[in-house]
This record gives C-alpha cells, structure tokens and sequence, in this order.
C-alpha cells in the first residue's frame, strides 16, 4: 500500500481531557476539508477517564472523579470506558482510499488499520496478534463498561492478555480511529472510580511486558514508523495553527466543558 501523498503528523503532546476529544472531533473536519490523512499523539494531564459515546456515565463514581480531579470526557467513538493515566495515545484520521479499502465493515477497518499498532508492539519484540487468531473458540464481541476488560475480534493480544483499546467513528469515507497505548496500569487507582466490576486477569500493560522503562516519546518514535511503513506515506510534522486552536477551544466551550454531554450524552 504506497502513495505518493503526505499525513500530517501532530507530535506528543499532554492536553486536559476535553481539548483531546475536541481536538480529535476537529480533526475529521480537517481531513475531510483537506484530503490530508493526520496521526495524532497525545497524553492526559490531569489523568481522566474517557466513557464510550453511548456508555452510560453512571458506570463511573462521579463524585469520586470530581474529588480527585480526574476529569470525565465522552467520546465520539464507541465502546467501553478507558481510564487515561501511564499511556500513549494516538488518533489517526484517515480516508479509506488513503489505506486502499472501500465500503470496509466497521470489522474490516478495525482489521486493516490495527495493523500498524501490531507493527509497533512487534518492533518492542512482543509477539502481538489478533483476538480472533488466538483465541478461535472464545467468544468474541462481547463489550465490557470498562474496555480492557471486554473481548472483541480484533483486540490486540500479547502474551494471551489484551493490551490496549481502539475505537472508531465514521463520517463518509473518513475513519478516526483512536486508541490507548497502556505502559502501566494502576489497578487499585481504576477500580475507584468504576461501579461495575473489572476482570484485572484480561489486560495487561507494556510495564509488565518490557524489561526495561520506556517512555510515551519513545514509543511515538516506533508507532510514527510503523505507520510509515504500513500506509507508505511521507510525514510532515504539523503543530496546530493558532486558528486551529481557537475553532477546537470553541468546540470545548461549545460542547466538550458542560455535563450535558460528558454525563448525559446529549449533543444539544
């Protein structure tokens, strides 16, 4: 899969939970208007917890949130709820005619680009693979409040453990696929903030995997190449403008800072 064309690269960068979602929200937009394919890297300062966009809040002790200042943001996307703490994040916006696919499954998109982040786990020596090639009795699509703990056909699996969650909205032919690269996992931290119960023994973190530290920037490095050498497009880092800083602070203000949508789900 070569193309000649160019994806506009966002570095790393920590961001409070509601400019991330806004600023992924902007990005397709951008895309769509641009033509240009984005990847985007990105922590969470203060940690927080992102809820899927049809995910009831209630799942969450709120008030134990609001107490410990880790923020709540819905999502877009789909899928269960994903505390952001020790971890990489990447969202990448992309045209299906940019990976050579047209009218994919939701399946098939998540099957053709997890690719690339198999790529980056295989490059720290991890032996990763799809759900549905290890696990071929084990029932699938079975989603869970908390997403590391729920099963699909194309989590990614390492040592027989998911690692990570991925979740994608579509707009046209435009994919944002955002996800959750964990190095470490704080359990005892997660289980204050969920109501329901979280299966601990079905995921796992890279600081459990690796033998040695490895830091958020390190692992942009080897995710930027493997999405190099998966889609075949140039790079050009791209900082946001100015002007793109004040339409996603407006999107902020305008959606992603009131209760209305990160508790109740309503858009207007």
């Amino acid at each position: 899969m070569h193309s000649l064309r160019e994806a506009r690269l966002i570095p790393y960068e920590l961001r409070p939970c509601r400019e991330n979602m806004a600023a992924d929200e902007y990005l397709i937009s951008y895309c769509s208007e641009t033509g240009r394919p984005v990847i985007r890297l990105y922590g969470w300062s203060p940690p927080a917890i992102s809820i899927g966009r049809y995910q009831d809040a209630g799942v969450l002790h709120i008030e134990r949130c609001i107490k410990d200042n880790v923020g709540i943001v819905r999502r877009i996307t789909g899928g269960g709820a994903i505390f952001h703490d020790n971890e990489l994040t990447y969202s990448v916006i992309i045209s299906e005619k940019d990976i050579g696919r047209r009218n994919l499954s939701v399946n098939e998109s998540f099957e053709t680009l997890n690719v690339f982040i198999i790529g980056m786990y295989r490059s720290l020596g991890l032996s990763a693979s799809y759900s549905k090639n290890i696990f071929s009795g084990r029932k699938h699509d079975t989603p869970s409040e908390f997403c590391f703990s729920g099963n699909e056909e194309y989590d990614i699996i390492i040592n027989n453990k998911k690692i990570g969650g991925n979740a994608q909205r579509r707009t046209g032919d435009i994919i944002l696929q955002h996800g959750s690269i964990p190095i470490d996992i704080n359990a005892e931290k997660i289980a204050e903030y969920f109501r329901a119960g979280i299966d601990f023994e079905n995921f796992i973190s890279l600081k459990e995997l690796l033998t040695r530290k490895i830091s958020a920037e390190e692992i942009s490095n080897i995710l930027i190449s493997s999405f190099i050498n998966y889609t075949g497009l140039d790079i050009k880092l791209e900082n946001f403008s100015a002007s793109e800083k004040i339409l996603i602070d407006k999107l902020v203000n305008d959606k992603y800072a009131g209760d209305q949508w990160n508790i109740d789900g309503r858009a207007e």
